[in-house]
């Protein structure tokens, strides 16, 4: 995989866009080392560029003295995309969401990418439980313009809050929704949902510390198991992503 652009999109906050931000990442550094190039677009909080090892630009997108978003300020983050032939991974954060994807479609960039030879990946994450409706309602908009555009979509299924169920009980992969746009998915990576008084508490420590698994296996303050633990959760993406034909 080479000269890709990763735009992860969600309208909704709290879902796990920079947990699956940071899973990529993670997975581009170990297949493919040396090529990433990551982008934190959040204006509010910018986590994924805390972490050290991904090394993430952030742009200042606001006009100065308000909260409003100024669109000529992503000219410059548009041209530093321009500049590289790695594989970016772009955190769009959820209040930036619906800023980057509107300068996406009024400039044309999709089709500028195309045209420089770039390969963009649109992902999209679904939440399970009381979040999977507003989660599928936001995949039915960007599922929609990803077809348009006929970019191929990255589906991540976060378990963490539950089955991606229907009230009626059907899996999201059974339903109308999915099957709408089932030749522009590329692929799906779940996550799955493990031991939170195991598991859960290695992650949150492991996210607390901005740390990749590759820094976490080396470091001496994590126990066998807990290394153990957080190998597994990541070898469980890693291999899902392995299978998706980049």
């Amino acid at each position: 995989m080479q000269n890709t652009n990763h735009l992860f999109l969600q309208s909704k906050g709290g879902i796990g866009k920079t947990v699956t931000c940071s899973y990529h990442a993670n997975w581009v550094m170990s297949r493919h080392p040396g090529t990433l190039v990551a982008y934190d677009m959040d204006q509010e909080n910018q986590t994924f560029a805390a972490y050290t090892a991904f090394d993430a630009k952030h742009f200042n997108v606001m006009r100065e003295g308000s909260r409003t978003f100024d669109p000529k300020k992503f000219d410059p983050w548009a041209i530093d995309l321009m500049s590289h032939n790695g594989n970016a991974v772009i955190d769009t954060g959820s209040n930036s969401f619906s800023p980057v994807l509107a300068y996406i479609i009024e400039n044309d960039i999709f089709e500028l990418w195309k045209e420089q030879g770039k390969k963009t990946y649109i992902h999209i994450i679904i939440g399970g439980g009381d979040t999977y409706k507003e989660t599928a309602d936001g995949f039915n908009d960007i599922a929609e313009v990803a077809k348009s555009a006929n970019i191929p979509i990255i589906v991540w299924e976060n378990e963490h809050n539950g089955a991606l169920a229907t009230e009626a009980g059907k899996h999201f992969s059974e339903t109308s929704l999915y099957k709408g746009y089932e030749k522009n998915i590329a692929g799906r990576v779940v996550l799955f949902k493990y031991n939170p008084e195991t598991n859960g508490v290695a992650w949150t420590r492991m996210n607390a510390a901005r740390l990749t698994i590759d820094e976490v296996m080396q470091n001496a303050k994590y126990d066998f198991f807990d290394k153990r633990r957080l190998n597994r959760m990541f070898d469980d993406v890693f291999k899902q992503l392995d299978a998706v034909g980049w």
